[in-house]
């Protein structure tokens, strides 16, 4: 996993690397495609993803920080979102104690 460094100026940088912007320009992230030493004051940054960005003798490439992920998905896929609501004696016994707890990609549900 490559981090992100904010940009600082006279500071070298490699091809590859990610700069983000001192005031994050939108969610914007920029990839190093030209390696070299950065100006003495920060470039003025795009929210156009795939344009370049010059600073000093680098050159950065825009890209969104969810972009990536998100193109990774088949763009014939579906996802739906939807509400679960469970009722008692159908998905659970009668008074028996029903526990939701939410986790970064599922839900576990406890009957207790």
């Amino acid at each position: 996993m490559t981090v992100a460094a904010v940009w600082a100026a006279n500071t070298g940088k490699s091809v590859g690397n990610i700069v983000c912007p001192t005031n994050g320009v939108a969610g914007m992230f920029f990839r190093v495609t030209t390696a070299g030493t950065t100006g003495s004051s920060e470039p003025s940054w795009t929210n156009i993803i795939g344009e370049s960005v010059y600073d000093n003798n680098i050159v950065y490439e825009a890209f969104s920080s969810i972009f990536n992920d998100l193109s990774k998905i088949n763009p014939t896929s579906v996802i739906e979102l939807f509400t679960l609501e469970l009722k008692e004696k159908l998905h659970y016994p009668e008074n028996n104690l029903l526990v939701l707890t939410q986790y970064t990609d599922f839900i576990l549900v406890q009957i207790k």
